[in-house]
């Protein structure tokens, strides 16, 4: 039984991500003219990322590196990603943030963040090593950044304001997965994963919560009824 739900859930990305990916294309419309209009592209770029990395342990002749040192590895694509990924939010949030205060601390947060990176960068090899302090940093901003909107916008599901459930949702979504992963990150830093059966449950929990992850997104997009509401 769990040897079918490893192979579902090792798989999962290409269900779940294309889920979000097919909705938010269905309903581009609808926010076009916000910063939003970029996510579609993220969740391709998150798609493809996901589809490489897996591709490239099965075979390294799919690594488009040059060089034969990181054939069989595909670490800078997720450091990249990474990057992208946590400044595209912090600009999200401080978009559509009703609070200068928040919206000052989210700048300061975000050149902290910079400069977290290129500290890891000078100690962690950016090519061949997965950023942590640079990845960690940015979790907690972007649980910030979720907590902080879901607190100024805590009357939208009550109210039931479609055009603003979008990122509500997303933002659950986010610290679901945030709060959950951020031990694990921990946890796969640290370990020697010489504990197999600990590994495996540590993995299905990590796939579990992208899954989460982009369920809450995916209905975020279901819920948006007309245009989104900044």
């Amino acid at each position: 039984m769990l040897k079918y739900l490893d192979i579902f859930l090792e798989n999962s990305f290409i269900l779940f991500n294309g889920t979000a990916l097919i909705l938010a294309l269905f309903h581009y419309p609808k926010y076009f003219d916000t910063p939003l209009k970029y996510y579609p592209i993220l969740l391709m770029y998150t798609f493809l990322n996901e589809t490489l990395g897996y591709l490239i342990q099965l075979d390294v002749k799919f690594n488009p590196v040059f060089t034969s040192a990181f054939a069989d590895n595909n670490i800078i694509f997720y450091n990249i990603y990474n990057l992208i990924y946590t400044l595209y939010f912090i600009f999200i949030y401080w978009h559509f943030s009703k609070s200068k205060n928040n919206k000052k601390i989210l700048v300061i947060s975000t050149y902290f963040y910079l400069l977290i990176s290129v500290y890891n960068i000078l100690v962690q090899d950016f090519t061949i090593r997965a950023q942590v302090f640079s990845y960690l940093t940015g979790c907690i901003i972007i649980i910030y950044c979720a907590i902080i909107y879901l607190k100024e916008n805590r009357g939208i599901i009550r109210k039931k304001i479609a055009k603003q459930s979008l990122l509500y949702w997303m933002s659950i979504g986010f610290l679901i997965f945030f709060i959950g992963y951020f031990p694990i990150k921990i946890y796969y830093t640290l370990s020697s994963f010489e504990n197999t059966e600990l590994f495996l449950h540590v993995r299905r929990f990590h796939l579990t919560l992208i899954c989460l992850k982009y369920c809450c997104i995916s209905y975020g997009f279901i819920q948006l009824k007309g245009k989104l509401k900044i």
